[in-house]
C-alpha cells in the first residue's frame, strides 16, 4: 500500500506542469507524472474505502481521419475531445494524459454506475460536437474503456489502467 504523501510532496504534485510540448496546451501530464498521481489516488481510495474509476477514451479511426484530412484535422479533433472532457468532468477528475492517441482520466469517488454515466455523457457529447473540416460539418465518435479500483483482479493502479485500456480495445473491436 502506498504511504500518504507528505505535505511537501502534495505541494510538488500540485505544481506539476505538463512536460510534453505537443500536449501542454491541453493541460496534460506526462505518463510518469500521471502514474505518480494515479498511484497516490489509488492508495488513498484503497485506504479510505472509496470508489475510483479510470476511463480510457479515444477517437475512433483517428489515424484514418488524419490520413484523409491531414495532421491539422487530427489536432482539431483531439482539441475538441479535450474540450468535451473539460466540460463533462469535475475539477477533481484528473489527471489526464495521452497514452498513444487515447486519453486516460482518473475519477475519484466514482462508482461503476457513475463511470458508466460519464462514459455515456462523453459518447453523446462527441456526437453533438460541432466541428468543420474542409468547409463541411464533421462528426466523430469515440470509444471508452472503464475500470475501477474494486474490479476483480485490480490490486494496483497499473492493473486498473491496463483494464481500462483493454476495455477501450474491446469497445473498438
Amino acid at each position: 500500500e502506498a504511504a500518504e504523501p507528505s505535505p511537501d510532496a502534495m505541494s510538488s504534485m500540485r505544481d506539476l506542469r505538463p512536460v510534453s510540448r505537443e500536449h501542454s496546451h491541453w493541460g496534460l501530464f506526462s505518463a510518469d507524472q500521471l502514474r505518480g498521481l494515479m498511484g497516490i489516488g489509488f492508495g488513498r481510495a484503497q485506504r479510505h474505502g472509496y470508489d475510483l474509476a479510470c476511463l480510457c477514451i479515444a477517437v475512433d479511426r483517428l489515424e484514418y481521419l488524419q490520413d484523409l484530412y491531414g495532421a491539422q484535422a487530427k489536432a482539431r479533433i483531439q482539441e475538441t475531445l479535450h474540450d468535451i472532457l473539460r466540460r463533462a468532468t469535475r475539477d477533481t477528475d484528473f489527471p489526464r494524459a495521452m497514452v498513444d492517441d487515447a486519453l486516460l482520466v482518473l475519477s475519484p469517488h466514482t462508482p461503476p454506475a457513475g463511470a458508466a454515466v460519464l462514459a455515456q455523457r462523453l459518447l453523446g457529447a462527441a456526437l453533438q460536437a460541432e466541428l468543420e473540416l474542409d468547409g463541411r460539418p464533421f462528426t466523430f465518435t469515440v470509444s471508452v474503456g472503464v475500470s475501477g479500483n474494486r474490479d476483480p483482479g485490480v490490486s494496483s493502479v497499473d492493473a486498473m489502467s491496463q483494464r481500462a485500456q483493454a476495455g477501450l480495445a474491446l469497445a473498438r473491436a
